[in-house]
């Protein structure tokens, strides 16, 4: 079903449904989320539950700092789709809250926030090492929504296929990463270590894998291009059309 954008025109969102925000003036898809709630959306500003990688995962009311430009379905629903329904619940309530880590005294040097995030790969599973510390999982806010659908059955994207991104275009989507030009241990803990470019998981890939028919979504893992960063992506030029 196509992503449609948010107005002030009435626009049903289903439990689960991926909300994204735009950039209005790169038309670039800077972050993802998960709704939580079952409602009809009036505008840009209308209250709507949503979990997300802000980071780090937070349950919130979607306001100002995430606005409700986008939304992209897959079409479920809790009577043909138990199943999948269940296993997002599932997903969701075993990150919510749950992403704390547990130290042994060791000092995290960077900001806090970036604890349980990583951009290269789109998620890292967590673990508890020799001594006793526990490192919680990481997600992308791309990655976050991908692996919720995935543990659900649902494969939205083919990760092997993923284009290579500079850092000057993850910048203009995650502007918070100015700070990693100044402290490469922040770019090395995000796994954007050396020149790149790298295989990134972007935000506006998951709008472009949910802007089909919901049996192509069902079926086909979407091989995001590189102009699918942006909604809607830009028309092919003369060249790329033959």
């Amino acid at each position: 079903m196509p992503v449609v954008g948010v107005d002030e025109d009435p626009i049903p969102v289903r439990r689960f449904d991926v909300i994204g925000k735009l950039n209005k003036n790169t038309r670039c898809v800077e972050h993802v989320g998960l709704s939580l709630e079952a409602r009809t959306l009036g505008g840009q500003k209308s209250p709507l539950r949503v979990i997300d990688m802000a980071p780090p995962v937070a349950e919130r009311d979607a306001g100002d700092s995430f606005p409700r430009h986008l939304v992209g379905t897959a079409d479920l629903t809790s009577e043909t789709d138990f199943e999948v329904v269940e296993m997002l619940e599932n997903f969701v309530t075993s990150t919510r809250g749950k992403m704390e880590a547990r130290s042994s005294g060791r000092v995290f040097p960077l900001p806090e926030e970036f604890r349980v995030y990583v951009i290269h790969p789109h998620s890292i599973e967590g673990y508890q090492d020799e001594d006793d510390e526990v490192h919680p999982a990481r997600y992308s806010c791309a990655g976050y929504v991908y692996e919720g659908y995935r543990r659900a059955g649902l494969r939205l994207l083919d990760v092997g296929l993923l284009p290579n991104v500079t850092f000057n275009e993850v910048l203009i989507v995650d502007r918070r990463l100015a700070l990693a030009q100044r402290k490469p241990e922040l770019r090395k803990w995000v796994g954007l270590e050396g020149d790149g470019p790298w295989p990134i998981m972007m935000p506006g890939y998951l709008m472009a894998s949910l802007n089909r028919r919901a049996e192509e979504i069902r079926q086909t893992p979407y091989t995001p291009q590189p102009e699918d960063m942006r909604f809607p992506p830009p028309a092919p030029t003369t060249s790329q059309a033959k």
